[in-house]
Order: C-alpha cells, then sequence, then structure tokens
C-alpha cells in the first residue's frame, strides 16, 4: 500500500441490515483517519435505532488503523451504555471462518 500523496484516498462503504432483533452491520473498504469518522458516525447511527443485538462485519474491511479501534471502542462503550448487545465479527455468516491476515483479525 503506497504511502504519501500518491496514495489514492481510502474508500468505506456501510450496509445496515436490520433483522429483528439483530442488525448486521456491513464495512467494506479501508477505516483509517479519514473514514473513520464516517465509521463511527454510521455505528452511531445504528445504535440509535436501539437494536437488541449489533454485529459488525469486518469481512469486507482490508485495512483498519487504530482510529478505527478507537471507534469500534467508542461503539461498545456506547452499547453498554444502552443495553445494546455488540459483537464484531470477520468472516462472513456460512463461512468457514478460514484465518485471514488482514488487520481486522486483531479485533476479534
Amino acid at each position: 500500500m503506497p504511502i504519501g500523496p500518491d496514495r489514492p484516498p481510502a474508500q468505506l462503504s456501510v450496509t445496515v441490515q436490520p433483522d429483528g432483533n439483530l442488525t448486521r452491520f456491513v464495512a467494506v473498504g479501508e477505516i483509517d483517519t479519514s473514514t473513520a469518522e464516517q465509521f463511527k458516525q454510521s455505528l452511531d447511527a445504528a445504535l440509535d435505532q436501539h437494536p437488541a443485538t449489533l454485529c459488525v462485519d469486518l469481512a469486507g474491511v482490508t485495512f483498519l488503523d487504530s482510529t478505527g479501534i478507537g471507534a469500534l471502542a467508542h461503539a461498545l462503550h456506547r452499547a453498554a451504555q444502552d443495553h445494546v448487545r455488540l459483537t464484531v465479527a470477520k468472516t462472513p455468516a456460512g463461512t468457514s471462518g478460514t484465518r485471514s491476515q488482514r488487520p481486522a483479525d486483531a479485533v476479534d
């Protein structure tokens, strides 16, 4: 991944999929200093809906830096205050859970 002015800007897309008591929050792309605020605000918006469980799916995240981990920590704290169960997934549902070598693996 190039570093510096030649590096293309990070891109992140988020999809929220409510399904009864479970809401899946699917992030795809990079979570770094340029996208962490979008990630945090999207997590807050999902928590505003008061799901029983919010599953943050990071299977499509290709890069996760400390600002992204900070946004996850913020969401975990907020979820605890709001009595929402927050889980973090790194493999798509229905897969074997094969380990990969992505930075998102650090968040279990």
